[in-house]
């Protein structure tokens, strides 16, 4: 069992670890959302390492595990404030008071540059910190002691930065409730303002206590950030959600009883192994317990970098957009306008497998066996069937039949009928209109199989303007035979 003073750490850290994954894998793909997560993530890293020391028996372990996760702790000041820093700037300023949007970058980048030089700082012999000399720590709340490591006079730079990060992102989410106009992210921003209280006091809690070797009971700091962030979390989850009209509460119970049930999971099978020593089997359950979270939450990103390895077509379009409608399914409010999303995602689909198809099919329109085969057919089922119905011959002798190259040849007047479709009314001028261009770009290119440049060079059209009017004229036709065989379709229903 854990040693009972870092309980409240290790409550901490799991609240840190869900939320923060929570939010990087179900909020909107903003830089808003990745910095709340980022910064949850890496306080959650930090009290893993903090938690082991606690726990270590001796001064060597406890030194690992404190030095370990240091930077987590170290640099979450400047996630801090450029999380508050963006979201100021994407909510926009309401008067013309206030920061700039250039004072509010040079402010970041000096406080980023600070926490990276403490992070760094950190794992340099004792220059922050006395790792080779540690200190009991004794005091009425530790019956047992606890292994310390004191800060240095260096560290007084570290509070100074994580201070001043925390007052001044309160000051910019104080700005943003107090000028905010909307009445529904008026109350999101007074949370985040609370939030940012809370972080202020917990950040400055720690850093002090460690700064003075106070000996405060560390373990009211981690509680008092894990209620900052986790209304940070959620406040930029609920301000996404007004903005995208979407609803959490559902998806996000879903989401953390799930994994709760895996972290239960994980931890029976660690008890299950009968590990002797008890920290090292705290270190299997906490390592075991983060890694199952992690990878679990993760597995959606992992499926997506597959798709692009194994599905680079299509498919793979196909795949990730089922998974956005599923994703979608879990926060809309209406059922409705997910089938809607749904049914336009498909469409769109539809018309760009189509498009490929019809440019290949195009590319052989003059060569009748390689469209016998060629799966556009499959596409234009009732409109080449109706061709052959109406007679469709392959030579002027033979009546038309349903042959393969019968639909191959219905398949190019087809094509060949649906480019003429193209064509303009009225003289053709020696100023080309586009959509002159694009009628003659289509039926020069695959009708009288003539060559690119000899195109460009009898109609003088550039390069850049030839290639760009033949991408329009095939999407133009292929969602023309679109249109047809749907059309086709509703004719042919009883």
């Amino acid at each position: 069992m854990p040693y009972l003073y870092s309980t409240p750490t290790l409550a901490a850290m799991l609240v840190f670890w869900l939320l923060g994954l929570y939010v990087l894998t179900r909020g909107p793909r903003s830089n808003v959302s990745r910095l709340a997560a980022l910064a949850q993530l890496l306080l959650a890293l930090y009290l893993l390492g903090q938690a082991l020391r606690m726990n270590a028996p001796t001064a060597e372990e406890a030194a690992a595990w404190g030095q370990r996760f240091w930077f987590g702790g170290a640099l979450t000041p400047a996630v801090w404030y450029w999380l508050t820093a963006i979201l100021f700037n994407r909510a926009g300023e309401a008067t013309t008071t206030g920061p700039g949007q250039l004072t509010r970058r040079l402010i970041g980048f000096g406080i980023l540059l600070g926490c990276a030089f403490y992070a760094a700082t950190g794992y340099i012999d004792d220059l922050l910190f006395r790792w080779s000399q540690p200190a009991i720590v004794s005091a009425p709340w530790l019956p047992n002691g606890l292994i310390a490591f004191r800060a240095t006079e260096l560290y007084a730079g570290f509070v100074a930065v994580t201070l001043f990060a925390a007052l001044t992102a309160l000051l910019n989410l104080r700005y943003l409730w107090a000028t905010s106009v909307d009445s529904r992210l008026r109350a999101r921003f007074l949370w985040l303002t609370a939030s940012a209280a809370l972080f202020t006091l917990g950040g400055g809690y720690l850093t002090v206590d460690t700064w003075l070797h106070l000996d405060l009971p560390q373990a009211l700091g981690h509680l008092t950030l894990a209620l900052g962030l986790a209304l940070v979390a959620w406040n930029v989850l609920q301000y996404n959600a007004l903005l995208e009209d979407q609803v959490l509460t559902r998806d996000f119970l879903y989401f953390i009883s799930s994994l709760t049930l895996l972290a239960l999971l994980y931890i029976s099978v660690v008890l299950a192994a009968g590990i002797d020593d008890p920290f090292d089997r705290l270190v299997g359950l906490l390592l075991v317990v983060s890694l199952a979270l992690v990878s679990h939450a993760l597995s959606e990103f992992a499926r997506q970098l597959w798709d692009r390895v194994f599905y680079r077509n299509e498919t793979g379009e196909l795949r990730s957009t089922l998974r956005a409608l599923t994703s979608e399914a879990g926060l809309a409010p209406r059922l409705e306008r997910v089938l809607s999303d749904a049914r336009i995602e498909l469409e769109a689909l539809e018309e760009k497998q189509l498009r490929i198809q019809v440019e290949d099919a195009l590319r052989k329109l003059n060569n009748l066996p390689a469209l016998s085969a060629h799966p556009l057919q499959n596409r234009l089922q009732r409109l080449i069937s109706r061709r052959l119905g109406s007679g469709t011959k392959l030579s002027e002798n033979e009546p038309g039949e349903d042959t393969s190259l019968a639909r191959a040849r219905a398949l190019r007047q087809l094509l060949v009928g649906t480019i003429e479709r193209l064509k303009p009314t009225g003289e053709r001028t020696s100023d080309l209109s586009g959509g002159w261009i694009q009628y003659l770009t289509l039926y020069e290119a695959y009708v009288l199989e003539r060559q690119n440049r000899q195109i460009m060079a009898r109609h003088y059209i550039g390069e850049g303007t030839f290639n760009r009017n033949r991408r329009q004229a095939i999407t133009g036709i292929a969602r023309d035979l679109l249109e047809q065989e749907k059309r086709a379709g509703g004719q042919n229903s009883p």
